[in-house]
Order: C-alpha cells, then sequence, then structure tokens
C-alpha cells in the first residue's frame, strides 16, 4: 500500500563561514530533532551554498521546518520547491544524511540540482512548471544511494 509524504529541496547560501565543526553540529542537531518528528533527507554542502532535501508523512512539519529554516540566520534560501508524492519516501533510512563531495564525482547531480534551481530563480520561472524536472533529479540521485555512504 503507497502512503503519501510530503518533501522539500532547497538551496541557500551561507551567511557565515561553514567549516566542517560547524557542519558536523547541524548535522548532529538534525539528526537527533529528525528522529523525533519522523523526517528524513539529507544535507550537501559545496562552496558556500547548501543544497537540502527533507521528507516527511506529515505536511504541516514539513511547512513548520521549512519556516524555522527560514529564520535560520546561518544560510539565506535562494529557491526551495515543495511537493506531496504518493509512494515510498526516497531517503527513509537517513534522519539527516550528508552526501559528500567526492562520492558524487561520478554522479554529479548534487551540482546539477543546484545549478538548475539557481538558474530557474535568476531566470523568475514559474515553479510548478519546472519542478517535475528537479523531482527527477532526486529520484536519480536515491536510486544512488546505496553507492553514497553516510557520514
Amino acid at each position: 500500500m503507497n502512503s503519501t509524504y510530503c518533501c522539500a529541496i532547497y538551496i541557500s547560501k551561507a551567511t557565515l563561514p561553514m567549516t566542517d565543526v560547524v557542519i558536523k553540529n547541524i548535522l548532529k542537531k538534525s539528526r537527533a530533532n529528525n528522529l523525533e518528528r519522523k523526517i528524513s533527507g539529507y544535507l550537501y554542502y559545496d562552496d558556500g551554498h547548501f543544497l537540502q532535501y527533507i521528507e516527511t508523512d506529515i505536511a504541516q512539519t514539513l511547512d513548520k521546518l521549512i519556516v524555522v529554516l527560514e529564520k535560520d540566520q546561518r544560510h539565506q534560501i535562494i529557491n526551495c520547491f515543495k511537493s506531496c508524492f504518493t509512494g515510498n519516501k526516497r531517503f527513509l533510512e537517513w534522519s539527516m544524511g550528508q552526501i559528500d563531495k567526492n562520492q558524487l564525482i561520478n554522479l554529479n547531480l548534487e551540482q546539477q540540482i543546484m545549478n538548475y534551481m539557481k538558474w530557474l530563480k535568476s531566470q523568475n520561472h514559474n515553479v510548478d512548471m519546472n519542478s517535475s524536472k528537479i523531482w527527477n533529479m532526486v529520484d536519480l540521485l536515491a536510486s544512488h544511494k546505496k553507492v553514497l555512504q553516510l557520514i
């Protein structure tokens, strides 16, 4: 039986210096909070930008988390896509995985997603017309998650 889940993917620009220690602390806190709230997903950081994918069974939980993320002074959200789907969550076993850039050399999907979302924002494109491409790229990344190691 398929269930409905809601997800969001966003890119943001760091407003503070991000060291490995800062990123690890973000992940540690996110994992604890996400386990409690039944949220899964991953975080990717590269060159001053975050890409985060989050998913949950409860739409209001996602909406509340987006509000918290928008108020977080460590970054400024550039572009965000939200949607609900019927089926299995993409990253159910990751309370908050971190995808390492070195693991993505062959896949290069995260950078493609970031670049596409930045381009959409710069062109003021309608989210509804273009979001299916974003979700297809996330599906493609999810299909390769077995080769990615949770850090």
